[in-house]
Parts: C-alpha cells; sequence; structure tokens
C-alpha cells in the first residue's frame, strides 16, 4: 500500500507505487476546474495538489490495481460530483479500480484466502 498526502503527481510516489496493490492519494480536480480557478487564490492551491488526471496516468503506469481518491478538491456533494474524479482518472488513462473516499470510509484489505 502507498500513501500519499499533499503532494503533486510525482515520480518518486510513482516508484513507490511499482509493485503496490493499494494507491490512497489525495486527489484535485485541476483540469478539469483550470479556467473556473484561473486568475484567483485556487489556482495557487490547485498547483500544489495532484491533479486527478495526470494521477490516473501515474496509476496506470506504475499498474496499481486499486486508487482510493482523499482529500478532495474541491469536495464533492453530489455522487456526480464523485463520478467527476473518477472520470479524470479514467481520463488520464487508468484502468483499474476507483474509490472515491468519503468520511470514514473502510475496507478489507486482506482480500481472499490463499491457497
Amino acid at each position: 500500500m502507498v500513501i500519499s498526502g499533499d503532494t503533486r503527481v510525482c515520480p518518486e510516489v510513482e516508484a513507490l507505487c511499482h509493485g503496490a496493490d493499494l494507491l490512497v492519494h489525495e486527489a484535485c480536480r485541476a483540469t478539469a476546474l483550470a479556467g473556473a480557478v484561473r486568475g484567483t487564490v485556487f489556482a495557487t492551491i490547485f498547483d500544489y495538489h495532484a491533479d486527478t488526471v495526470a494521477l490516473g496516468g501515474m496509476a496506470e503506469r506504475a499498474g496499481v490495481p486499486h486508487t482510493v481518491l482523499t482529500h478532495l478538491i474541491p469536495a464533492p456533494s453530489t455522487a456526480e460530483e464523485e463520478d467527476g474524479f473518477a472520470a479524470d482518472l479514467r481520463e488520464g488513462g487508468y484502468r483499474g479500480r476507483i474509490t472515491v473516499g468519503r468520511d470514514l470510509l473502510s475496507f478489507d484489505l486482506a482480500g481472499p484466502p490463499k491457497s
């Protein structure tokens, strides 16, 4: 498992992801919202967070089968807005499983028993 906090998509995190079963990464819809935030303070904030499209490309290159998105920017308030985060990863080329995180989300990492 690789967990990344506030950071851009970068080669160092990508290197850590090779061979990982799960990537938990913060996500910002910077590409999708670039026009809306241009010239505002949000453009600066978006600049130092992981763009969802680039994150999708990185996770696919690293071969991560499951990506969980956290610290979502902007925070979605509807299922459609959550779907936008997943669509961005797909736009970046990601073909694995995507979970858009919500507060108090939990899941089992054990997987099926090995024979």
